[in-house]
């Protein structure tokens, strides 16, 4: 049974090439004022980069999620925003998170101020080969 959760998985690319020092400060940026506005809305989810695109799955009530992907579509620190799917699902997949920030290439400092307790060893492999495979599935006919 579908409950009232709407979830959205999208997918665009970074707007230019950037240093990872200042990405790491547009990535700490994004990630503390969405846990701030996020869980005002009931919104959780994830973002992943591999420093030349964005995926985001974010989920949470149907009204805010589309404000916030409205949103989030405008931000021109990316383009070519594509919505993969959405739609109500029958539960959350990140009920604890109001945002989480997955990169191929971590920051220490944001993982060290929000998640104390979880040792966030990331394999970086598997963060390129899934955007990578995200970017071929886009753009195969």
């Amino acid at each position: 049974m579908l409950s009232d959760v709407y979830r959205v998985l999208y997918y665009s690319k970074i707007a230019a090439t950037k240093s990872l020092a200042v990405l790491s400060r547009e990535l700490e940026d994004i990630l503390l004022v969405s846990r701030v506005e996020n869980s005002a809305c009931g919104i959780t989810g994830v973002l992943v980069t591999d420093q030349k695109m964005f995926a985001q799955i974010v989920e949470g009530p149907a009204d805010p999620i589309r404000r916030l992907i409205g949103r989030i579509a405008g931000d021109t620190r990316h383009y070519d925003f594509k919505i993969i799917s959405s739609g109500f699902t029958a539960e959350r997949i990140f009920q604890e998170w109001s945002m989480a920030i997955i990169s191929s290439k971590p920051n220490q400092a944001i993982n060290d101020q929000f998640f104390p307790d979880l040792d966030l060893q990331l394999d970086t492999y598997a963060v390129s080969v899934f955007c990578t495979s995200l970017r071929h599935h886009l753009l195969s006919p």
